[in-house]
């Protein structure tokens, strides 16, 4: 990590070591690495336990190096520093490194504003962000983009003072003027989430929590929460969407990551443990979240995906889940229902409803290929 490595800027590799048949059991593993086809920096390093929570076929190893300035690419193995090697059947195992590129870097946004409001026993904390202090064009076009306003609702008893050790437990959603409250939901029907988290935390079945839930910016919203535009779906079902824009999933979760989290850590005391951290989304956030546990799983141990909409590009999002071989989430939650198309239109596509649970089952497979399975994923279906 990060995801593609960056020359002259640090990195950090993990190792699930449940998943090496040579050094599953041992109990020193090493990375030998160097960089520009091994003619630059070779060396050998202790991989470390991680915190992240284990399981029966999860073990995360990691540690941290820097990438020189001059890397193109880095070549690795994995070893136990005498005879036992796991080197990708003797291909080595390779990573790609870009170029760092030099750019303006504007000052972090702030909040400007806070209002609270009681509401299911708790208080909802709505914060309005600053603008961003910037006059180049990218800040300038980003206020139709960037996230402006945050909804965080603390439990009955919250304080940041009687939290536990690490922070208290958060769970961060998309979309959050669909959360919380009906008169600002789309189509009139809120999540309740407050209320449901109030109910979950006053039965016991849950323990004390924390959500987050930051707005999406109107129009821009498939720009923020998707890989690629949606385009119309297989056989064009989704017209309406032909010309929505999208390829902003991984800008908007930098911001999420780089800029939200640490603002709302400091502020509410929130726990930056993955064990402790998860991440939400339905529709297009669904699509968003199961971005997200591909690649922020050490950031977030679990993630919830509601009825994600995998009919975007025609399905591709489920080509790349199929050639995805790396670290997933601790715990992943899946819903959907068997009418997800004619239940929110006045008219019946019995042959959409069918595409869409089918592209479901198959993300369900595919999870599950992936090694989460047993307690790791929850997939549900309401007819």
């Amino acid at each position: 990590l990060p995801e593609v490595l960056v020359a002259g800027a640090p990195g950090t590799l993990y190792f699930n070591r449940t998943c090496s048949s040579a050094l599953r059991e041992n109990p020193n593993p090493k990375l030998h690495f160097g960089f520009n086809d091994w003619e630059l920096q070779v060396q050998t390093r202790d991989l470390k336990p991680t915190s992240l929570p284990r399981a029966h076929n999860v073990d995360w190893w990691a540690v941290p190096f820097n990438v020189p300035a001059e890397a193109h690419e880095m070549s690795f193995a994995f070893t136990d520093g005498a005879r036992v090697w796991d080197s990708n059947n003797g291909n080595n195992f390779c990573a790609a490194v870009k170029e760092a590129q030099v750019a303006h870097v504007a000052a972090p946004r702030a909040i400007a504003s806070e209002q609270q409001v009681p509401h299911a026993g708790g208080t909802l904390h709505i914060l309005t962000l600053t603008k961003r202090e910037s006059k180049d064009k990218a800040s300038q076009q980003a206020r139709w983009t960037e996230e402006r306003m945050l909804r965080v609702w603390t439990p009955p008893g919250w304080s940041a003072d009687s939290a536990s050790d690490g922070g208290w437990p958060v769970l961060y959603l998309c979309d959050a003027q669909n959360k919380f409250e009906d008169h600002l939901a789309h189509q009139g029907v809120s999540w309740q989430a407050g209320y449901k988290a109030a109910h979950l935390i006053g039965t016991k079945a849950v323990p004390p929590f924390v959500i987050v839930g930051i707005d999406n910016p109107g129009p821009m919203r498939s720009l923020n929460y998707l890989p690629y535009p949606p385009g119309t779906g297989v056989g064009g079902f989704r017209g309406d969407a032909a010309r929505w824009p999208g390829g902003g999933v991984d800008s908007y979760m930098q911001r999420v990551t780089q800029e939200i989290m640490p603002m709302v850590s400091s502020k509410y005391n929130l726990s930056s443990n993955p064990a402790r951290v998860a991440f939400g989304g339905g529709s297009f956030g669904g699509v968003c979240a199961l971005y997200v546990a591909m690649h922020y799983p050490h950031v977030f141990g679990a993630v919830l995906a509601e009825s994600p909409s995998l009919w975007v590009a025609e399905g591709r999002f489920l080509e790349d889940m199929e050639k995805y071989r790396g670290m997933l989430p601790e715990r992943l939650f899946l819903g959907c229902g068997t009418r997800e198309y004619s239940a929110t239109r006045d008219h019946e596509r019995n042959d959409v409803d069918g595409l869409l649970l089918h592209y479901y089952k198959e993300a369900a497979r595919l999870l599950g290929d992936k090694g989460m399975k047993g307690g790791r994923l929850r997939f549900l279906v309401e007819e």
